[in-house]
């Protein structure tokens, strides 16, 4: 009814589905498609579920901004103080509460060693090697458990502490992540 002579429909496929066709009409006289046409329109069919691809991309990259920003918003607002160190003993997590308790800023505290920044003097060689010791053998006796032991503020003085550390591999590499509280 329409006058259509030729049609071209090539599957626009996504996730290895049919999700649609890609219909290229002739109205006139009957024609063969072209192999340069056919090839058009497997480029055009192509562009589509590449499209398709990174629109769902983008929507879960979104999801992991919105659930790492909720993430970051939980360690923030929580009443514990909550510090990040790195396998070489450098801080790389800061939460508002260890601004508070220990008086560094994170922007401050990120990237300073651990030892220098909050831990008393005379417990900075036992820290040092228990960190060597967990890193060769993946022991350590403070790890996973709830410990009283003293911290350092900013401004020199000592204070006791309820403190508690996980330890968590990533890739090739550990993270520990302590939870501290001002007793």
């Amino acid at each position: 009814p329409l006058g259509i002579s030729a049609r071209l429909d090539i599957p626009i496929r996504f996730k290895g589905k049919l999700v649609g066709v890609l219909c290229n009409e002739h109205i006139g006289p009957s024609r063969s498609w072209m192999l340069e046409e056919q090839q058009f329109g497997h480029a055009i069919a192509s562009l589509v579920s590449l499209a398709l691809e990174a629109v769902e991309r983008l929507q879960a990259e979104s999801a992991v901004r919105k659930s790492e920003a909720r993430t970051r918003l939980i360690i923030d607002t929580a009443l514990s103080a909550v510090v990040g160190m790195d396998d070489k003993g450098a801080i790389i997590g800061w939460n508002t509460q260890a601004e508070r308790i220990f008086g560094w800023t994170r922007q401050e505290a990120i990237g300073r060693a651990m030892t220098d920044t909050i831990i008393p003097y005379a417990h900075r060689e036992a820290h040092q090697r228990g960190l060597e010791r967990f890193l060769k053998t993946g022991d350590g006796p403070v790890l996973n458990r709830r410990i009283e032991i003293t911290a350092l503020r900013r401004d020199g003085t000592e204070f006791p502490i309820e403190l508690a550390i996980t330890p968590l591999r990533i890739e090739n590499a550990y993270t520990f992540t302590a939870f501290v509280d001002d007793i």
